[in-house]
């Protein structure tokens, strides 16, 4: 039987958190911090994604197996965490700009737009699910 391989690198965010894995949009369990597992499938084309929460999680990858053939893929939950480093990167330099552009209380959008990103388009790109070797 074809298998599908997921593994996940210790984190420093997000470590607490397992991530739900779903294959054909059904849970078949779930990876915690620096785990990995092994799920059997039929042989063909799957659908696997995985999830944070209810909300938040990956892209879905579409996969062929056949015979005994085994599919390697990682999660990550890093792409989050740069959007957030880049925001406040962007925060803090609108912070210290504010006398010079003379654009008060721009600060306070940038959270937001970050926030509405990761709350509507950004919402299945919070977790990164990649065919292992591959970035």
């Amino acid at each position: 039987m074809a298998k599908i391989f997921i593994g996940r690198p210790s984190e420093i965010f997000n470590v607490k958190n397992a991530y739900r894995i779903y294959i054909d949009e059904k849970e078949v369990g779930a990876i915690g911090n620096a785990e990995s597992s092994y799920f059997e499938v039929e042989n063909g084309e799957h659908t696997v994604a995985a999830k944070m929460n209810s909300f938040m999680g990956s892209a879905q990858v579409l996969l062929t197996v056949n015979g005994d053939e085994v599919k390697s893929l990682k999660v990550t939950g890093k792409s989050g965490v740069l959007w957030l480093a880049g925001v406040a990167a962007i925060d803090m330099l609108l912070i210290a700009m504010q006398d010079v552009l003379e654009l008060r209380y721009l600060y306070l959008i940038c959270p937001g737009i970050f926030l509405l990103y990761f709350l509507t388009i950004g919402r299945k790109n919070h977790l990164s699910l990649t065919l292992d070797g591959q970035e």
